[in-house]
């Protein structure tokens, strides 16, 4: 006579609970940071062996605030986080969410900084390239067609260490006001040597800004500066549409500029 088996229990599926989850993120995210000064102490050294006493105090001090201000900020968060684990896991979640933008903007920071130390993208096509690869992914998400274009054996020309910095940290604050403020369709970069001068531009069809307006603001100041220390002029133009930042630098008699 057929026995019926006898019913096997279903194994019991256990999920980790949340708390157990944000905790795991939290100490990725801490670990990234860490890798993060790792990956500065060996850039650091790379600095000591490649500029100048001056270059190399500078570039060291600006790294080092900004690189300590953006881990201050991450620690900052994972404390918050840790104290709403038990207490609002949404609120820890959000909290999450800005550790990540936070260790985000840490990596594009050391990112730009191995990239400047690096002594075999040292001419004016490589900096192109490398803003043209930085605006291709920041605008990759908004309505902004973004293109780059050079003339005139830009690959000839050597730039020093501290011009490619300068000139890297001041179009891309150009690109980021560009997607924040200009509500511009068209986005395009320019290298060229024009003459005795070298002239790197970014120019948008958008609103436009008032200058009288733009003069007072921070950005403007550090571009300026940024400017300045190149040894080169910086020029801003608006129409109605669109505006414009070039920057031009004169070529030495022999044509190199680092």
């Amino acid at each position: 006579m057929y026995e019926k088996p006898p019913d096997m229990p279903l194994p019991a599926i256990i999920l980790p609970d949340i708390n157990t989850i944000l905790c795991w993120e939290i100490l990725i995210l801490l670990l990234f940071a860490s890798g993060m000064i790792l990956v500065w102490k060996t850039a650091k050294k790379r600095i000591e062996h490649q500029v100048s006493q001056r270059i190399r105090q500078q570039i060291a001090h600006d790294f080092h605030d900004e690189l300590g201000g953006k881990l201050s900020i991450i620690s900052m968060y994972a404390e918050l986080t840790s104290q709403q684990l038990d207490r609002d896991p949404e609120i820890a979640k959000a909290y999450l969410g800005k550790i990540s933008v936070h260790a985000s903007r840490l990596y594009e920071t050391v990112k730009d900084m191995l990239w400047a130390l690096n002594p075999d993208l040292d001419n004016s096509h490589d900096l192109l390239l490398r803003l043209k690869d930085f605006g291709e992914e920041l605008f990759a998400d908004s309505t902004i067609q973004f293109s780059a274009k050079s003339s005139g054996g830009l690959q000839g020309l050597k730039l020093s260490l501290d011009q490619k910095r300068h000139l890297l940290l001041l179009f891309k604050e150009g690109m980021h006001n560009v997607l924040k403020h200009s509500g511009a369709k068209l986005v395009l970069l320019e290298a060229a040597i024009i003459g005795s001068e070298f002239v790197f531009s970014l120019s948008d069809d958008g609103r436009g800004f008032d200058p009288q307006a733009i003069s007072a603001g921070e950005g403007l100041k550090s571009m300026k500066n940024r400017a300045a220390k190149l040894g080169g002029a910086i020029r801003m133009e608006s129409n109605k549409p669109g505006s414009r930042i070039e920057v031009r630098i004169a070529l030495p008699a022999g044509g190199q500029l680092g």
